[in-house]
């Protein structure tokens, strides 16, 4: 009573700490709490808020079963993308609404996300996906090229490799954050992000669309128990 909650997951025989499934008699419930909006950083439950809904829980836990209330995993990830525009739209408005598709079909809570449930624990983020997104958006004529990176130990963005699919692939317990989308105008999409001023290299002389300057950094969830 009284915590905003936007969405909620249970996983059953997942032990958080050690990144465990399948041990009988463990249970953990993941939260998220409500957001404004599809902008970064995504949403995650405070302390406050896993300490309540535990409680709350605990009293109703059947007795031998080993409880946790946990915050998602995030994974980080950017992407370049190049298009080309039909004539009579205007450039910087139909890149504006490529990313609020981008980020409204990655987002973590219903009505985004894949069929509008919130993006699924566990499933992979595809370039193909992303093509038709985008390629719906009004104002493009065709989806030209996509990039996908994701942040490395460094915490440095670094693309992603493959000859035709590319995949973000993600664990049972992990979704995607959207941190940084660009879009240029041309045939190659963006090789490089520069976080700093939100700039591209190597996208030609396309118009490219601000990045995001704030990137916030993946931690491990809080947990109660």
């Amino acid at each position: 009573p009284g915590v905003q909650l936007a969405r909620v997951e249970v996983l059953p025989k997942f032990k958080p700490q050690q990144r465990i499934s399948g041990l009988i008699g463990v249970i953990s419930v993941m939260v998220l709490p409500q957001a404004a909006s599809h902008r970064p950083p995504n949403p995650r439950p405070d302390r406050n808020m896993l300490a309540r809904v535990h409680a709350y829980l605990e009293v109703r836990r059947p007795i031998g079963v080993e409880l946790y209330v946990i915050g998602t995993e995030y994974v980080a990830l950017g992407l370049g993308i190049a298009v080309s525009i039909r004539e009579g739209f205007a450039r910087h408005q139909v890149m504006q609404d490529v990313q609020d598709a981008l980020r409204e079909f990655l987002w973590p809570l219903p009505p985004g996300g894949h069929r509008q449930k919130g993006w699924q624990l566990g499933r992979s983020v595809i370039n193909h996906e992303l093509e038709v997104v985008v390629a719906r958006v009004k104002g493009i004529l065709t989806v030209n090229d996509i990039n996908m990176f994701h942040l490395n130990e460094s915490q440095n963005w670094e693309m992603l490799s493959g000859e035709d699919l590319l995949s973000l692939a993600l664990e049972l317990w992990q979704l995607p954050e959207l941190l940084t989308v660009v879009v240029a105008e041309g045939t190659d999409a963006p090789t490089e992000i520069h976080d700093e001023y939100g700039l591209i290299e190597g996208a030609g002389d396309g118009v490219l669309a601000p990045a995001d300057k704030n990137i916030p950094i993946p931690v491990v969830p809080e947990i109660c128990r």
